[in-house]
């Protein structure tokens, strides 16, 4: 008890014009203390933090707004965040960090807490990472569940269209699916020839298929449906996250996602894509972690001071990082694991190699390897 945390929340304007004067406020029961906010003004004092009010967010704009705290008591701790003035802004992710915390509902978020250890490094074994944070140049994969277009929907080039026609001759059927290709038009076979149908939607299509096969069947009956979009392509497949925090989902725009979870960045993809979708569905995943890196640093020696770099998996240790190393480059040396801290000194743990060969993976010298940690090999002159 007596560490501190950081917290933030993002707000997110989910309306059509901009928001003005929002004032955010927080009410902390006994387990935590707020002490100070970061990157910004707020009043803080009895419990409680009511930010600056925010002049303005603009349509599909969010703000990030960040604090301090510090734990005074262990348990479970609730934290209520209320958001005041436009009612098209929502509480959209809101969480302490490194704390865990239930789903957000706009208005009040309840966070499920625990003393964050800052003061000695866990060895009681590997530890899952409570919660993925996307940075650049993390690679997504967006996965399209269920992607409907927004009636009236034009029909654009490759898209696929269901179509179905009732009054064909048994050997030159026309039944299945059918691409628009550049030009608009989709191609109905050698008998029944092409018909343009891009830019209209699927009961324009119909009608313009119909007065087609008209000149050649009696009293067609057609049925069209869009079976796929074009540019579903643009949203499914890998992302990466660019130098300033967003993903492009080409036509759709651009989403930033940086700092996210991953079932944040999945909710930030889904209301950004809500704006030209009905009810989209995407399943998020972090295809390649590449912002997330550990470092081995080797002081003294014939080759002076040298910095490498690994990338951290979720479950490497001291063991794993000697290994990528190919070994150590001096068995007399010194090693000390370093964790940097957000809000203090960072902290320093002296180990032993030989503790490091003989303890299981996350126990004793054999320490878990957390995005950030240095490894400080000294060889002796």
């Amino acid at each position: 008890m007596g560490e501190e945390a950081t917290f933030w929340l993002v707000l997110a304007n989910k309306g059509e014009k901009a928001a003005e004067n929002v004032v955010v406020s927080l009410s902390f029961d006994k387990h935590y203390e707020p002490i100070a906010v970061k990157g910004g003004d707020a009043n803080a004092g009895d419990g409680q933090i009511t930010f600056e009010k925010i002049p303005t967010i603009l349509p599909s704009e969010s703000k990030k707004l960040s604090f301090i705290a510090k734990v005074i008591q262990q348990g479970t701790a609730h934290v209520k965040i209320e958001v005041k003035g436009d009612p098209n802004i929502h509480l959209i992710y809101g969480f302490p960090i490194p704390i865990a915390r239930d789903t957000v509902n706009p208005g009040t978020t309840r966070s499920t807490a625990t003393s964050p250890a800052l003061s000695s490094i866990p060895r009681n074994g590997m530890q899952p990472w409570s919660s993925y944070i996307i940075e650049s140049p993390d690679i997504l994969n967006v996965e399209a569940i269920d992607l409907v277009p927004k009636a009236p929907y034009k029909l654009r080039t490759f898209d696929i269209a269901m179509v179905e026609v009732l009054g064909t001759p048994k050997d030159d059927p026309i039944s299945g699916l059918f691409s628009v290709e550049p030009g608009g038009g989709i191609q109905l076979g050698s008998r029944y020839g092409s018909v343009n149908i891009g830019g209209m939607s699927t009961d324009e299509a119909k009608e313009a298929i119909t007065k087609h096969l008209t000149e050649k069947l009696d009293n067609p009956t057609v049925t069209v449906k869009l079976a796929r979009m074009g540019d579903m392509q643009q949203i499914a497949g890998n992302h990466t996250v660019g130098p300033d925090g967003f993903i492009t989902l080409g036509s759709y725009g651009r989403v930033k996602v940086n700092g996210l979870t991953v079932d944040e960045s999945r909710d930030a993809i889904v209301f950004h894509l809500s704006k030209h979708l009905d009810n989209p569905q995407v399943i998020v995943k972090v295809e390649m972690m590449n912002s997330k890196k550990y470092y081995i640093v080797i002081k003294g020696g014939k080759f002076g001071e040298r910095v490498i770099m690994f990338p951290c998996k979720g479950n490497d240790t001291v063991m794993d990082a000697i290994a990528n190393m190919e070994g150590l480059v001096d068995t007399e040396c010194s090693i000390k694991h370093v964790r940097p801290v957000e809000n203090g000194e960072p902290v320093v743990t002296p180990l032993t190699w030989e503790k490091v060969i003989f303890s299981k993976s996350g126990f004793g010298d054999n320490l878990q390897l957390l995005p950030g940690d240095r490894l400080v090999l000294e060889v002796k002159e």
